[in-house]
């Protein structure tokens, strides 16, 4: 699978992506598809997000706080992210 972020990614792009709220998963995707949901109230606000690529915690951010706990999603220092 070839796209501009794999230009911008020093690994793989992951097969599977997913989102937790507070230690709870709320949303994944799964080869590019959407395969679980779900949905919160608009009023909601975590007190912390992360983000795992294929299982391992990738990212991960207390917004309340505005800290980065984790940021393990290398970025090459010569590309420009995707549009």
């Amino acid at each position: 699978m070839s796209s501009s972020l794999d230009a911008v990614l020093k690994v793989p792009p992951p097969h599977s992506i997913s989102l937790h709220f507070d230690g709870e998963e709320v949303q994944r995707f799964e080869a590019g598809q959407l395969t679980f949901l779900v949905f919160l109230p608009a009023s909601y606000s975590p007190q912390q997000i992360q983000l795992f690529w294929d299982g391992q915690l990738v990212y991960e951010l207390h917004p309340h706080g505005s800290r980065v706990a984790v940021n393990q999603l290398s970025m090459s220092q010569s590309s420009t992210p995707p549009c």
